[in-house]
């Protein structure tokens, strides 16, 4: 099966089902993210080829943090993970706007095309779902 890029604005993530599930992260991580979403992307490489801002996330969340925050939450490490997947393209459309990000999804399904994790401090991360800015 293929993939592509989809816009949010075309399949977003954004549903009101996904703000209530990560409504829970917004008060402990939405700065902290926030600020490493800005960072990842303010790069002088084009920002289309920046798809790894969610790598960039957890790790400022860091190992430690993020356990913590499974024990604070009550959360399987497996969900809290899926969670803050899902906080980063809310976080990404909040900043940039739907229109200017897109989601590696299936092209048949529409479901998120996840790749492996190749970033070495991320141990405990083994995939991630890519999302880009358009220039």
């Amino acid at each position: 099966m293929s993939s592509i890029w989809v816009s949010q604005l075309i399949y977003p993530t954004t549903t009101e089902r996904v703000l209530e599930r990560v409504r829970y992260l917004r008060k402990p991580l939405e700065a902290d993210l926030t600020s490493a979403i800005r960072c990842y992307f303010g790069g002088q490489e084009s920002l289309e080829i920046k798809t790894q801002a969610t790598l960039a996330c957890l790790q400022t969340i860091g190992y430690s943090r993020f356990l913590a925050l499974t024990q604070k939450f009550v959360k399987a490490p497996n969900v809290l993970k899926q969670d803050i997947g899902l906080l980063v393209p809310v976080l990404l459309v909040d900043i940039f706007g739907a229109e200017n990000v897109e989601t590696y999804r299936n092209s048949e399904t529409n479901k998120a095309s996840t790749r492996s994790n190749t970033w070495r401090d991320l141990h405990w991360v083994t995939r991630y779902t890519p999302h880009r800015i358009r220039n």
